[in-house]
Formats: C-alpha cells, structure tokens, sequence
C-alpha cells in the first residue's frame, strides 16, 4: 500500500480485515481512533495492540501489517515522539 496516501486520508478498515505497507523514509505512527487494531512488522517477534487513543511508532525497516479485529479508524503519520516503538 502506498504509505503517502495514508499520511493524507487515514484509513477505515473493516472488521476482520488487513492492510500492510512498508515504511521507505523512517518511522511512522499510526494512531487509533475508533475500534481496535494488531500491529506487527518484519523482524519483530511481538504483536501490538492498540486501543482507541492509542499510538505505535513503528521504524521503517520492513513491511508493516495492520489487522482490524473490529471496524477500526485510523491515521499513519510522521513519527513523533513519547509513543510506544517496535524495537
């Protein structure tokens, strides 16, 4: 998927859907509005669950999966600082 037009749009995902992408210029944060999402990506051993009002910096070193477990909105951005990072 095209990171840039997330950067743009956001995204609603329905339930029990997925999406990946790969990060090409660094860390990124996806921030949950609404719903509940799991996030993995390349090299990472753990899953992360995010809940509303949640973020995760993820690094730009590989593919990124996001699976709605239940209809889910949300933004992916330039990464800032004080979220929780995949390591």
């Amino acid at each position: 998927m095209n990171v840039s037009w997330l950067l743009t749009r956001g995204c609603d995902l329905a339930a029990d859907r997925a999406i990946s992408f790969a990060p090409r210029q660094g860390a990124v944060l996806i921030r949950l509005y609404r719903g509940c999402l799991v996030i993995t990506q390349e090299g990472d051993y753990n899953d992360y669950t995010l809940a509303p009002g949640e973020s995760l910096r993820v690094a730009g070193r590989g593919p990124v999966v996001i699976w709605a477990p239940s209809a889910s909105t949300f933004i992916v951005a330039r990464s800032q600082h004080g979220c929780k990072e995949i390591a």
